[in-house]
């Protein structure tokens, strides 16, 4: 694959769980930071046109606090510009309140998509009310208007809504395990362990076959 579409895939995946990683990284880098701001925005752009559940969209707003926490506090608190600084502007930064010295690979391939699973399941981000039009923070009045407004809503929006709310949260939850996937991959400690594996792969002796006459 390309460097051109392993960047563009990257950025679709981030963009599929940025209220994911908006809530569970710390201190991530200004450039990150920034990217997932623009993402943001984009994303309540293209769920108004979806349904969704009101706990998802309490989700989202709880995120941008988040977000804007990260982005903003670093001006304002000292601690979190000195963490900061210490990172390039790249950086994706941490998993919140867990320790930095614990394997990268444990954090991002299991237990930060089941603490977001969890968090899903427990405060039932992904049940019950839910509306037929996902209502953003942010609207740019460029775009055509979602269903409901001005044209009515189709019949295979209708029969679909409720299936299309209930399963965005945990596309969200995919969006960010393979997320992380790639992030591990294009880390340190996830370039030591595919040397690590190839070097095991070239060590390995290669079977000899010996040919054997049988007596006649």
């Amino acid at each position: 694959m390309s460097a051109l579409l392993r960047a563009l895939l990257r950025l679709v995946l981030r963009f599929g769980c940025v209220e994911a990683l908006a809530m569970c990284r710390a201190y991530p880098g200004t450039g990150y930071g920034v990217m997932l701001a623009v993402l943001f925005v984009i994303k309540h752009q293209v769920l108004a046109y979806l349904p969704a559940s009101q706990g998802s969209m309490e989700w989202h707003r709880g995120s941008a606090v988040m977000l804007g926490l990260n982005l903003f506090g670093r001006f304002v608190f000292k601690h979190a510009a000195w963490r900061c600084s210490l990172v390039p502007s790249d950086d994706p930064g941490r998993l919140l309140l867990w320790p930095a010295h614990w394997r990268k690979k444990f954090l991002l391939l299991s237990l930060e998509p089941a603490l977001v699973l969890g968090f899903i399941l427990v405060y039932e981000i992904a049940e019950p009310p839910y509306f037929l039009r996902f209502v953003p923070m942010f609207w740019w009045d460029g775009l055509p208007l979602p269903y409901g407004i001005v044209q009515p809503y189709p019949a295979w929006y209708l029969h679909y809504a409720t299936t299309i709310a209930r399963g965005l949260p945990f596309l969200t939850v995919a969006a960010l395990w393979l997320n992380n996937r790639c992030e591990y991959a294009a880390s340190e400690e996830g370039q030591r362990d595919a040397e690590a594996r190839q070097g095991r792969r070239t060590t390995e002796p290669t079977p000899v076959f010996t040919p054997v006459t049988l007596a006649r």
